[in-house]
């Protein structure tokens, strides 16, 4: 056999090789995750919704109207665990408008009434008008070290607390 070296197979073997695991390694990060986030829909109409579209009323408390619209909304059966890192309660409308968007303080105390922590938390959301929804924020105790009063304890050392929850602000759609 003269005229063709053996080693020709073998080379264009290689290449084809080759080939395959270069673009193995551009279909394996095809799916994955490269730093950015497309927003959903109901993301996008949340966010056009927060920064002052005009077809949202905003009520913030401190006139007359907005403590009796702000008095329709109940807050009741707060919970969380000592390892917890999530809060949850319950949230009821009784106002004649969907809300979208609901701002609470909440206040931290020890059973005794000295004050742990207070901060203000701004939650979006698709309550129903004359309806009530579980609302799940995340948690103001990072170290895992308190849990609410009436949540059960279990057999972790850990401080119990009150909360004083006051409905600020909320947002509803006019249309």
């Amino acid at each position: 056999m003269k005229g063709k070296p053996r080693h020709s197979v073998s080379c264009k073997f290689l290449l084809v090789l080759i080939a395959m695991m270069l673009t193995a390694g551009s279909f394996y990060s095809y799916g994955q995750k490269r730093g950015y986030r497309l927003s959903s829909a109901k993301e996008a109409t949340d966010r056009k919704n927060s920064y002052g579209n005009s077809d949202v009323a905003n009520i913030r408390n401190g006139s007359d109207t907005a403590r009796s619209v702000l008095k329709n909304i109940l807050i009741a059966g707060y919970d969380k665990k000592p390892r917890s890192s999530k809060e949850s309660m319950f949230v009821t409308n009784r106002t004649d408008k969907d809300i979208i968007r609901l701002s609470l303080n909440i206040d931290y105390r020890t059973p005794s009434g000295m004050q742990l922590h207070r901060r203000t938390v701004s939650i979006p959301c698709r309550l129903p008008a004359g309806e009530t929804r579980q609302v799940t924020i995340d948690s103001w105790d990072t170290q895992h070290s308190f849990y609410y009063y009436k949540s059960d304890r279990g057999k972790i050392n850990a401080s119990p607390y009150t909360v004083v929850i006051t409905p600020v602000t909320l947002s509803y759609n006019l249309q």
